[in-house]
């Protein structure tokens, strides 16, 4: 009988978004997970500390998801002011937490999704005073970040801004999505860690082998949140312009989004002329989200030009091109890097309603090129962005901390 060969590293995912059941941020660390489960050295768990996005409240404190145990600090806590009262007791928690399943035969790493933040800072340094190495996954800059709204999420904000110039001080190893991201990062670093470019990702489990055909009527669809950097009254007012000659369209939006927003999207689509042919389905879990995008026809990944938009990279455009269907999406920031024009996907310049709705025209007059290009869109998915692809330097990286 063989002897299993004992676990080298045990990574705790700490973060501070829904889990297991949430949006992109939520699927971002599933698929971490999920890229280093066939390394078996690698022993991941979850740990989620609350205080953001109480609209998405975990309600189960603890468990297993897909076989990775979490913990959640603070499980029915909401957002704001009254969050903050209570971060020095979940940080307490969170630290016994961390030294109750700390391995002291293995190595142990702390990975951070986000910066070193106030909620955040005490337990890193405890963990590190406790054995454990360090590793941060930057998805944004917050130094361009828009206005966080409330006194709470505006002392976040600044803590995160301040924290991050010390990132160096704090890190064994720094992972970005962003080219943009890497190259601030290596400056505020010098040296100091390595920082690895991590971009967007998806699971080729969660799409079905072949693509559906188109429906009818033809379903454009935009999934996500609907910040105002997502421009989705931009997707409107196209959709408004091309359903004047095509008949046989539909948009169908789903996502989430604070009140005033949502609100002020269903003030545009009351408005729009042809009302009778947008639908929005509301918030989707995974097991309905998938599916549904799966099914739909023409993928929308779109977004509004800004510095902070420019120096992310939009999760949903991975699950987009996954599907295999054909993708417009906005070129700015990285995009353009991984997707050439009229060749895997179409891409717009942002902040141009006549240029989505030539997208959009450009696909429905060639039917069978636009099933093409989103079966070349589904081959950089494959390459570029699936979790077997970005399992190896992950597992690498980890395993030299």
């Amino acid at each position: 009988m063989s002897v299993a060969q004992p676990l080298r590293l045990n990574v705790v995912f700490m973060t501070r978004q829904p889990y297991p059941h949430g949006m992109a941020g939520t699927k971002v660390l599933q698929n971490l997970i999920d890229a280093v489960r066939p390394f078996r050295h690698i022993h991941p768990e979850v740990l989620v500390l609350r205080g953001r996005h109480a609209g998405l409240r975990c309600t189960d404190p603890a468990g297993v998801y897909r076989g990775t145990p979490y913990r959640v600090i603070g499980a029915h806590r909401g957002s704001g002011l009254g969050a903050v009262c209570h971060v020095p007791t979940d940080s307490r928690h969170a630290v016994a937490h961390l030294r109750q399943v700390r391995d002291p035969a293995v190595g142990n790493v702390l990975f951070i999704y986000g910066g070193p933040d106030l909620t955040n800072l005490w337990i890193i340094r405890q963990a590190r005073q406790l054995g454990y190495k360090t590793a941060f996954y930057l998805v944004e800059d917050v130094r361009v970040m828009p206005p966080a709204a409330g006194v709470g999420a505006w002392l976040d904000r600044q803590g995160e801004r301040l924290l991050s110039k010390r990132i160096a001080q704090l890190a064994d190893a720094v992972f970005v999505i962003s080219t943009h991201l890497q190259a601030k990062t290596e400056r505020l670093c010098k040296g100091r860690c390595p920082v690895t470019l991590l971009p967007i990702s998806v699971n080729p489990a969660d799409y079905p082998a072949e693509p559906t055909p188109f429906h009818d009527p033809v379903r454009i669809v935009y999934g996500g949140m609907f910040a105002e950097k997502d421009g989705v009254e931009d997707l409107i007012d196209a959709f408004d312009r091309v359903a004047d000659t095509y008949p046989d369209v539909e948009l169908i939006l789903t996502g989430r989004a604070r009140d005033d927003r949502l609100e002020a999207v269903r003030t545009r689509v009351r408005a729009a002329r042809h009302c009778d042919r947008i639908r929005y389905k509301g918030y989707l879990a995974a097991e309905e989200y998938y599916p549904f995008l799966a099914e739909g026809d023409i993928l929308c990944a779109i977004r509004r030009g800004s510095a902070f938009a420019a120096t992310g990279f939009p999760f949903k455009l991975g699950e987009y091109l996954a599907t295999g269907k054909p993708v417009i999406a906005t070129a700015i920031g990285d995009i353009p890097r991984y997707l050439h024009d009229k060749t895997d996907a179409v891409l717009v310049p942002p902040d141009s309603i006549t240029a989505l709705a030539e997208a959009m025209e450009y696909l429905l007059a060639d039917r069978a090129r636009a099933q093409r290009l989103g079966h070349a869109g589904r081959r950089v998915a494959w390459e570029c962005f699936s979790i077997e692809t970005l399992g190896s330097p992950l597992f690498e990286r980890l395993g030299a901390l």
